[in-house]
């Protein structure tokens, strides 16, 4: 069996955990490299091997008319971890066609369906039927992960707009023809709420709420937080944010951390959520933008040295909670 990942912090995790299990640390095995990864393929040994998902494609490069007998006739098992991801292009294609008698099996918390295809692909065409699917109401239901507070903000405060229409008259008293079209107002923002989560204003009120809330949700500055969003190019707009905001005395300390290599191929679609065209340059050049800016403002923070002055090295500090 053969345990895939696409992140270097996500294969040594995964060595730590399977390796806390086992009762023997041969029993489960790292690569060093792909000539590594290629010997311990056409091994006779049956221990679990955690390669990434790299690794495994430059072996693939070799094809089946170059790779050994041995190995392509093996009854291997590839587990992809977080599937979603580097599974839609060529290079998961050209694996899945050379190791053509494996069997594939996907884990994934966020599975592509027809709604988000990528490359007119889903997690169902790619990995077939789904083997199990665990739910976060499942999750909570066991006392598996705490359960989960939800806070909702809106880009418009719907509620103090409908309450200031029914305090237009203090009895609510209308004639039947006023009465109808103070309905049909508050019927048109209840349908709308769903506004664009995309769209700046609707940042710069995320923004807005976390720092006028923060002292009494972090239970005075005891915990830290982490804001998640869809794309890279929605965290630099997040980060850019809370930088311009940061000017009073809450001070928080804010940071972004992504790989600049993922979510920019010109195999991707090159459109924004409003079905703008991005170009690809575009968007490369935006996040070498952002990388710099967010360094600038984290050596300033931190006064880091120059030696450590790089955005791998950031990544990896805040990654593992150092800072």
């Amino acid at each position: 069996m053969v345990f895939v990942a696409d992140r270097i912090e996500l294969v040594k995790q995964t060595l730590i955990e399977y390796k806390s299990f086992s009762p023997t640390t041969k029993t489960v095995q790292g690569t060093y490299n792909t000539d590594d990864l290629f010997k311990k393929l056409i091994s006779s040994s049956r221990e679990l091997i955690v390669t990434s998902i790299y690794k495994l494609s430059k072996l693939s490069d070799l094809n089946e008319f170059q790779l050994p007998k041995k190995i392509l006739d093996k009854r291997i098992v590839f587990v992809v971890d977080e599937c979603h991801r580097s599974t839609f292009d060529k290079m998961f294609k050209q694996i899945r066609q050379v190791f053509n008698k494996a069997i594939f099996i996907g884990f994934t918390g966020t599975p592509i369906l027809n709604e988000n295809k990528k490359n007119d692909l889903t997690t169902y065409q790619i990995f077939g039927e789904e083997i199990h699917n665990y739910k976060i109401s499942n999750a909570i239901a066991d006392e598996s992960v705490l359960k989960i507070d939800t806070y909702s903000v809106y880009t418009i405060n719907y509620e103090d707009i409908i309450s200031k229409i029914k305090r237009f008259d203090p009895n609510y008293q209308f004639p039947d023809e006023k009465k109808e079209r103070y309905e049909k107002v508050e019927k048109f923002l209840v349908s709308n709420k769903d506004e664009s989560p995309f769209d700046h204003q609707h940042r710069k009120v995320v923004v807005s709420d976390i720092r006028e809330n923060w002292k009494s949700r972090s239970d005075e500055r005891k915990f830290h937080a982490i804001l998640t969003v869809p794309d890279i190019d929605q965290a630099i707009e997040y980060y850019k944010l809370f930088i311009q905001e940061n000017n009073d005395d809450l001070n928080l300390n804010v940071t972004a951390i992504f790989d600049p290599n993922f979510d920019t191929t010109e195999e991707d679609d090159k459109y924004d959520y409003h079905g703008n065209k991005i170009a690809y340059e575009s968007k490369v050049k935006n996040k070498e933008d952002a990388i710099k800016l967010i360094l600038a403002n984290y050596h300033k923070m931190f006064s880091s040295c120059d030696e450590i002055f790089r955005y791998l090295q950031h990544e990896g500090e805040c990654s593992l909670d150092e800072w």
